[in-house]
């Protein structure tokens, strides 16, 4: 996985690591010598994130990503990277094997942000990982440009 990532950035670079869950990619890219930040709207991940954030170079935004700031219910599961803001996803994948064995918790009010908005913050990433669950393409639209590698 390592080698893999390091194509994408150099150390420094700033990356977005958008549905960071635990952290287990936010780690990987401080490994490699990225700032990160780490975004992630379920409350449970986000304890692993600010530990990580202790000792690594990890900004934690506790919010979800989309096409504009506001306010979504996300679905949680006993399986966290399963967690979801898309309703319509979670009714096309609730009958996969994938999912027989995983528990649906009661849904939450998160923050929503904006590509845009974590730019304005943190300035532009040279990488960005999206693992939203069948939300991309709504963060994607929140992202008025792309991210440019400088290396």
């Amino acid at each position: 996985m390592r080698a893999f990532y390091a194509q994408f950035f150099a150390k420094r670079d700033l990356v977005f690591d958008i549905g960071a869950n635990v952290g287990e990619y936010s780690d990987v890219f401080t490994e490699l010598g990225a700032r990160v930040v780490a975004v992630e709207p379920n409350p449970s991940c986000c304890e692993s994130l600010y530990q990580l954030a202790r000792i690594r170079d990890v900004r934690v935004e506790g919010c979800a990503v989309g096409e504009k700031v506001g306010h979504a219910t996300l679905r949680r599961c006993s399986e966290t990277y399963f967690s979801t803001l898309n309703e319509k996803w979670l009714e096309q994948t609730k009958d996969s094997p994938v999912y027989r064995s995983v528990k649906w918790l009661d849904p939450i009010d998160v923050p929503v942000t904006t590509v845009d908005s974590l730019i304005r913050r943190h300035g532009k990433p040279t990488f960005i990982k999206i693992d939203v669950e069948g939300f991309e393409a709504n963060v994607i639209r929140g992202m008025s440009t792309p991210p440019v590698p400088e290396f």
